[in-house]
């Protein structure tokens, strides 16, 4: 029998820009988190209610503005809640107190372990989330689905990136779920596997095929 706790993935979409938070629980203690508070938070809040959870923390994905626009709210609410992110934090919450979590630490959700992941690339403290019993990872913006993350930021580095899509992230099992911080797909979440059959992203054999793949992906966006 499979005593394995799941965890409850429900996701919410708005924000600046498509994006999506995801409240998550674990099955057996409804203790819950949320990663990133990017979506207005009236719908999340009356779901915490009606579905009887405990909110115990918020994970920051990476710190760019738009992923943790509400964060003050749930701290206003729930006094001592716990604030995630990696320790390379560039742009730390004013009069926060932060848990940093390194590259491989677990993340606590009641009986639950989540695998946190330094992903950079994007941005210098990007993380993604993995709890493998359910396969499932969060993956923030270093992969979305038909593509990577972009690299236009003065802080992105596009050798990390690849480093963390191709030797991190696609290195997990192909049947894994993808739940990125932005809805910007044809499918708000798919697999690993089905998500390298849709862009020449996902498919370069090197760095520099990654690099040239990048150039004609964002010459086509101008």
């Amino acid at each position: 029998m499979d005593h394995q706790p799941h965890i409850y993935i429900k996701p919410y979409i708005g924000g600046m820009d498509r994006n999506c938070s995801y409240l998550i629980w674990c099955s057996k203690t409804r203790e819950a988190l949320l990663i990133d508070p990017a979506v207005h938070p009236d719908s999340i809040l009356k779901d915490i209610k009606e579905l009887d959870l405990d909110l115990r923390g918020l994970v920051a994905t990476h710190t760019h503005a738009d992923h943790i626009r509400y964060i003050n709210t749930y701290i206003d609410i729930y006094t001592n809640i716990q604030i995630f992110t990696h320790p390379k934090v560039l742009h730390p919450p004013e009069g926060i107190k932060i848990i940093f979590k390194k590259h491989l630490d677990i993340l606590q959700l009641g009986k639950a372990e989540i695998s946190v992941l330094h992903t950079p690339g994007h941005f210098p403290d990007s993380i993604s989330l993995y709890h493998e019993h359910s396969h499932s990872v969060f993956t923030g913006d270093t992969l979305f689905i038909g593509r990577t993350g972009r690299t236009r930021n003065s802080k992105s580095n596009i050798t990390q990136l690849y480093n963390s899509v191709y030797d991190i992230l696609l290195k997990l099992p192909e049947d894994t779920i993808i739940y990125p911080g932005h809805n910007y797909g044809q499918y708000p979440t798919l697999s690993i596997k089905s998500n390298c059959q849709l862009s020449p992203l996902l498919q370069c054999a090197s760095l520099q095929e990654f690099k040239t793949a990048m150039e004609e992906y964002e010459e086509k966006r101008r």
